[in-house]
C-alpha cells in the first residue's frame, strides 16, 4: 500500500474517532437531561440514587470546551509555535493547520478571506473542531490571523482543494519581493 492511501487510511480512522467522540459528548449531554428531568419526578430520584453514572473515556487527542467546540490538541499545539522563531517558518505551520482541517473535512476551509478562514480553524464549522489556539497572541481585534509584521496572511484558494498562503513580509505591502509564500497542493482523492 502506499504512502498516500496510509495517510488517508489514518485521516479517515482520526475522522471517525473525533465523530465518535462528538456523538458520545452529545449522548453524555442527552443523558444529564434526562437525569436533571428525572431528579425532579419523585419516581425517578429513588431509582437514581441507586443507579451509578460512568463517563467514557476521552481522547486525548481532544479536549472538549464549555461552549461544546473540541479543541483537536495536536493542531492547536502547532498553532502556539506560531511566531516562535523567524518569520519563514511560520508559512509551513500554517499550511500544516490548514492540512489538519482538509483531513477532516475533505476541502479547504471555505472563503478566501482571512477572518472566514480563521473564524472556521476556531470551530466556526460543523463539527465545531478547533485548530488554532483560541487565544494566540498574533489574532486581531477583528479575527484575522496576523503575521510577525501586524498584516493578516492572505489565503487565496484554488477551488477547494489547493491553496497559496501569502504574508506580506516586512514591507507589509503584497506582491513584492519579500513576499512569502507557500502552496498547499491539491487533495489526493482519497481524503474527499
Amino acid at each position: 500500500m502506499n504512502l498516500q492511501r496510509w495517510i488517508s487510511l489514518a485521516a479517515l480512522l482520526c475522522f471517525f474517532g473525533v465523530l465518535l467522540f462528538l456523538l458520545q459528548a452529545r449522548s453524555e449531554n442527552n443523558a444529564e437531561n434526562q437525569s436533571r428531568a428525572d431528579s425532579q419526578d419523585p419516581v425517578h430520584q429513588e431509582k437514581s440514587s441507586h443507579d451509578a453514572h460512568h463517563s467514557p473515556q476521552q481522547d486525548p487527542r481532544l479536549t472538549q470546551l464549555p461552549d461544546g467546540r473540541v479543541l483537536l490538541n495536536t493542531a492547536v499545539t502547532l498553532s502556539q509555535e506560531l511566531h516562535q522563531s523567524e518569520p519563514e517558518d511560520d508559512l509551513p505551520i500554517i499550511a500544516r493547520i490548514i492540512e489538519h482541517y482538509r483531513q477532516f473535512f475533505g476541502e479547504n476551509p471555505d472563503g478566501s478571506e482571512n477572518g472566514k478562514i480563521v473564524a472556521q480553524l476556531l470551530g466556526e464549522n460543523n463539527l465545531q473542531l478547533v485548530f488554532l489556539d483560541p487565544d494566540h497572541v498574533n489574532l486581531s481585534a477583528s479575527g484575522e490571523l496576523l503575521d510577525q509584521w501586524g498584516s493578516p496572511y492572505l489565503f487565496q484558494p484554488f477551488g477547494t482543494s489547493a491553496m497559496e498562503i501569502l504574508s506580506p513580509g516586512p514591507d507589509r505591502v503584497l506582491w513584492t519581493q519579500d513576499d512569502l509564500l507557500v502552496d498547499l497542493p491539491p487533495l489526493s482523492g482519497n481524503l474527499q
